[in-house]
């Protein structure tokens, strides 16, 4: 109505031609038919798109909340695993830590025994032996004629 009242007060004279004619009560009433066939047609798609679209949802939440359950029920035996895994690495680091110790400890024990030998002496004491000085005086020999010259050079500084 507002648009035919818009067109009215644009152009009377075709709407009193337009109103006149015998056939547009028909035609209009046709159109309403129409209008409201497609009006209705437009809401049951738009409610069976809504319906389609709330059973996807709800299938989706579904869905998800199966998976959160199976990964909550899998949390305790993935948090067992992952403490476990974390006490072997533990247990190893302590183990090798104290091979450490005890090789170091072994290492330490053996030097303090050696120490103990010998009255804390870790090298034995040498044996004394009877030596025979007259092979040093044989196989040195003193060049006197190098002294002599030193001291007649001394003697000319001195001068």
């Amino acid at each position: 109505l507002v648009k035919l009242s818009i067109f009215c007060w644009f152009f009377p004279r075709e709407l009193y031609e337009y109103e006149s004619k015998p056939e547009v009560p028909v035609q209009i009433s046709q159109l309403a038919a129409e209008n409201v066939r497609l009006a209705s047609e437009v809401l049951k798609a738009h409610s069976q798109a809504e319906k389609t679209l709330q059973a996807e949802k709800e299938l989706l939440t579904k869905q998800f909340n199966e998976k959160i359950k199976t990964l909550v029920s899998s949390l305790p035996s993935f948090l067992l695993i992952c403490s476990k895994s974390i006490l072997e690495k533990d247990q190893r680091s302590s183990l090798e830590q104290a091979e450490k110790i005890n090789s170091t400890g072994w290492r330490i024990l053996a030097i303090f025994s050696l120490r103990s030998n010998n009255n804390g002496h870790p090298v034995a004491p040498s044996r004394r032996t009877i030596s025979n000085m007259s092979t040093y005086t044989y196989n040195t020999q003193t060049d006197f004629s190098e002294i002599e010259d030193v001291h007649k050079l001394r003697s000319e500084i001195d001068k």
